[in-house]
């Protein structure tokens, strides 16, 4: 039997502050096991240049669970501020992550009811590389405003083009409680070295 050593790596961590901007807690990197089957699909369809969804390229599932034939533009992860369909999102959902994945199990709305979250934008951190890594990080910040309390169990990355389809998963290790007025920030950190 063949052996692989897999020098790519999906990672996350995230750092908890309060309004002030002080930090509370800040986790380690985790390895994440999670790109979806949607994942493969797309880049599968970006690797033969489907930029069309009439191209007979490989169907994936959008966040509502309907099937369809992608556009290479369903990478795209970049959003704005409030904008829960697409980039990272989090949710309070527990379900262990499956391959056939194609939503978070519960999403967080954005807002400031109960139960809510104000989502910032997306942010990219510029690609960095040395004479082994190269990586880059996708990055969101939620506030919570609800006045209360609200978990996160869950957070993933939603691809949008012609439709929103979500590439990766995570449950976390430990749930995260936010407390009203505080922000917790999420790194999702792609790497390859040799």
């Amino acid at each position: 039997m063949t052996k692989y050593n897999n020098k790519s790596s999906l990672l996350y961590n995230y750092t908890i502050a309060d309004k002030n901007d002080t930090i509370l807690k800040k986790s380690r990197l985790k390895k994440c096991n999670s790109y979806v089957a949607n994942f493969i699909s797309l880049l599968r369809n970006a690797f033969y240049n489907y930029s069309f969804a009439w191209w007979p390229g490989t169907l994936t599932k959008t966040t509502d669970g309907s099937v369809y034939r992608p556009s290479t533009q369903n990478l795209l992860v970049s959003s704005t501020t409030g904008d829960i369909t697409q980039g990272l999102v989090v949710g309070s959902g527990d379900t262990a992550v499956d391959i056939e994945d194609y939503s978070l199990e519960t999403i967080i709305a954005n807002g400031t009811s109960a139960g809510q979250l104000q989502y910032s934008a997306v942010t990219f951190g510029a690609p960095t590389e040395t004479s082994t890594v190269a990586k880059f990080i996708v990055t969101r910040t939620f506030t919570n405003g609800s006045g209360g309390d609200v978990t996160i169990k869950e957070i993933g990355l939603i691809g949008r083009g012609n439709y929103d389809s979500l590439l990766i998963r995570d449950v976390l290790t430990s749930p995260e409680t936010i407390a009203h007025t505080e922000k917790i920030t999420f790194n999702y950190t792609l790497q390859t070295s040799l």
